[in-house]
């Protein structure tokens, strides 16, 4: 689905991609393992075309992505960073408002919502803000955020660093579920 080939990245002139050929498949799961500093998040930048390789191309379903990639292609691919960002409202608000701006109908919205909730286990979060939120509850909001939107690709960048023991599996459960509808 997404392919760097000849890949080549660097930040102030120290290399920190280097690449000839990497690809994540259009169905199923990729990990990316490495020690800090190993440029999994610069990758992960890469692949969500938010950053433009300094050498090299990246194709998106075939097709090669220029230097500054479209907006509907970039809502085609979702980074959940490791410290993701929510937004000041609450958490239904930051739910819905990816589905807004996509023009997703409220009823159809309250649905898709519905089924993050439950499955990542948010319904008693949904009235509380940013900051009465743990960082591991965060995490979670953000990936239901990300899984709502449905993306054809979904890159998470250590979705459960913050979180719990029983927070992280259901997380994993709800990742290894599927997308919602």
């Amino acid at each position: 689905m997404v392919e760097l080939r000849g890949v080549r990245h660097r930040y102030a002139g120290r290399l920190v991609i280097d690449l000839e050929h990497f690809s994540v498949p259009r169905t199923g799961a990729l990990a990316v393992v490495g020690h800090n500093g190993s440029g999994k998040s610069t990758l992960m930048r890469l692949l969500a075309l938010l950053e433009t390789p300094s050498e090299g191309a990246v194709f998106f379903d075939g097709t090669a992505v220029s230097r500054r990639a479209p907006a509907s292609l970039r809502r085609r691919v979702t980074l959940v960073e490791q410290r993701p960002i929510l937004f000041r409202g609450t958490v239904r608000e930051n739910l819905e408002y990816g589905l807004a701006l996509r023009d997703i109908a409220r009823t159809a919205a309250t649905g898709i919502i519905g089924d993050v909730v439950e499955r990542l286990g948010l319904q008693p979060l949904l009235g509380r803000r940013r900051h009465e939120l743990s960082d591991g509850e965060v995490q979670r909001v953000a990936v239901a955020r990300a899984l709502a939107l449905r993306p054809d690709v979904l890159l998470l960048d250590e979705p459960a660093s913050s979180a719990d023991r029983a927070a992280a599996g259901a997380l994993y459960r709800a990742l290894a579920a599927g997308r919602a509808p």
